[in-house]
């Protein structure tokens, strides 16, 4: 009972505030809702992390976009005794 009337809560709270946005937008709002149509809803789980940047022991800015040099870079940072082992 008390579930069914959360969840209806949650519905209605989200239909007004979308109908509260498109009410109140402006001109530079417009792109954003379109791009909120337009786009699936979520990824699909897809994990994805931005570009990292760092820089390495002489000061080099670098930058890393492939997936396992992004999972490596944390790990050799937080975790380096694991990778002597």
């Amino acid at each position: 009972m008390y579930c069914n009337k959360y969840g209806e809560k949650i519905l209605a709270t989200k239909k007004q505030h979308w109908t509260d946005y498109l009410e109140d937008m402006t001109a530079t709002d417009i792109w954003t809702a379109n791009k909120y149509l337009k786009e699936l809803v979520g990824d699909g789980g897809s994990p994805r992390i931005l570009t990292l940047r760092f820089k390495d022991g002489q000061g080099r800015e670098t930058q890393i976009n492939n997936s396992k040099d992004k999972a490596d870079i944390p790990a050799k940072l937080f975790f380096p005794h694991l990778l002597t082992q």
